[in-house]
């Protein structure tokens, strides 16, 4: 029998009674129902996410233990590397404890503590995992501006995504304490935060990864800074937002859905006539029942390909980064102004040598290759003369390496 429908008795004199505990039952199971909106993934299956979540575990492992040995390679060696590897090995951590309780969801009857575990594990990943990606920028903006407005909007990216990371573990919170009420018969529906604290950090997550890549992109232009950098984290910030929007996303539909109301909420596809019997026992939710609603950002596909997929690709990429070109390479000063650059001439009719301004030549040479030259202010205070450079990090090609400088 279906939660929705109306069971049939002989009893007139209990109809009423029986009426008001179905009515209670349908209202219970339309919000079990709707909760499947704001589980992220959905309930695992074993045809759709088994094998994925086994290939993945074992992905994460290996990047896991990569980045620990690194971890603990470089602790009392740079604090900058370590502070940037710190929050990677989390992220690594939690994907893979993620992946394993998926594993065993998807192969077994899951529980409540299953399906909210994998919830709180998709709250921390994504902060933590941009964390890392966030440094690397402040580095860049350190050498191509100390203590400027790019290192200032380095500082304001991270603590963005810190902000969104503290309102992921409040709505992990939340959810945890409204669903355990909900399956002991407690609690209701009418709870907005629910939907809306995880939207609102999705947002604070993205507009860190927005603003971030816009200051990659003014230190490259700053100080011509090697090309290939900016490819680099400019593939990192696009796996990470690829991640975001798709979780944010998904939280909109649960905003949506909360707006409506819960009692409005109808299963996304044909699943009407498998999510009968939501309830069974001690009010426990039959989460196996509920397997087949899953579309959308929800669908194994989308899940799976645009969610799990580019963060691995992510992690990898940042884990190809040459850490210690980032850190133990101390940036030039910084040309005054910006732009300026200088070329050497010869004053014919003073019969002395003169600099000439040149606007935005885009490069340390003119295109037939004389040098030009900037001004700096010296630690005293006074301006100098040097010639003009490209600064990069560590050298040209030195930004990424697949080789084990953490040996």
């Amino acid at each position: 029998m279906s939660c929705y429908d109306s069971p049939s008795t002989s009893d007139d004199g209990g109809h009423g009674d029986a009426e008001q505990t179905q009515g209670s039952i349908a209202s219970q199971c339309g919000c079990s129902f709707a909760w499947i909106s704001l589980f992220f993934g959905g309930v695992p299956s074993k045809g759709g996410d088994f094998f994925a979540s086994v290939i993945f575990f074992l992905a994460f492992t290996a990047l896991f233990l990569i980045a620990s040995y690194r971890l603990w390679h470089w602790a009392a060696v740079d604090k900058y590397v370590f502070m940037n590897l710190l929050p990677l090995v989390l992220a690594c951590f939690i994907l893979l404890i993620s992946m394993a309780t998926r594993v065993y969801a998807s192969n077994n009857t899951p529980s409540t503590s299953h399906l909210l575990a994998l919830q709180l594990l998709s709250f921390l990943a994504l902060p933590l995992l941009v964390d890392p990606c966030l440094q690397l920028v402040g580095l860049l903006s350190r050498r191509a501006q100390p203590g400027g407005y790019l290192d200032l909007g380095a500082a304001f990216c991270r603590t963005m995504n810190g902000v969104g990371l503290l309102l992921y573990c409040v709505a992990g919170a939340v959810q945890i304490v409204f669903v355990n009420n909900l399956e002991r018969g407690g609690g209701s529906c009418d709870a907005a935060s629910l939907a809306t604290l995880p939207f609102v950090a999705d947002l604070l997550v993205l507009i860190a990864l927005i603003f971030s890549l816009l200051l990659v992109i003014l230190a490259r232009l700053r100080s011509y800074l090697e090309g290939f950098i900016l490819i680099h984290l400019g593939v990192i910030h696009l796996f990470l937002l690829t991640a975001t929007v798709v979780r944010l996303l998904r939280d909109v539909s649960a905003v949506q859905i909360a707006a409506r109301g819960w009692a409005h909420w109808s299963p996304p596809n044909a699943a009407t006539q498998l999510v009968a019997q939501c309830w069974s026992g001690a009010r426990s939710i039959d989460w196996s029942a509920l397997r087949a609603i899953r579309s959308g950002a929800d669908s194994p596909l989308a899940f799976w390909v645009f969610w799990v997929l580019c963060l691995l690709l992510a992690t990898l990429f940042l884990l190809a980064v040459n850490l210690p070109a980032y850190t133990s390479s101390s940036p030039p000063p910084a040309a005054m102004p910006d732009s300026a650059r200088y070329q050497l001439c010869y004053d014919t009719s003073g019969g002395a040598a003169a600099f000439k301004r040149v606007e935005n030549p885009g490069a340390p040479t003119l295109p037939t290759g004389e040098p030009l030259y900037e001004l700096i202010r010296g630690d005293d205070g006074e301006w100098n003369v040097r010639q003009a450079t490209a600064p990069t990090v560590g050298g040209p090609g030195s930004y990424a390496t697949f080789t084990p400088w953490y040996r």
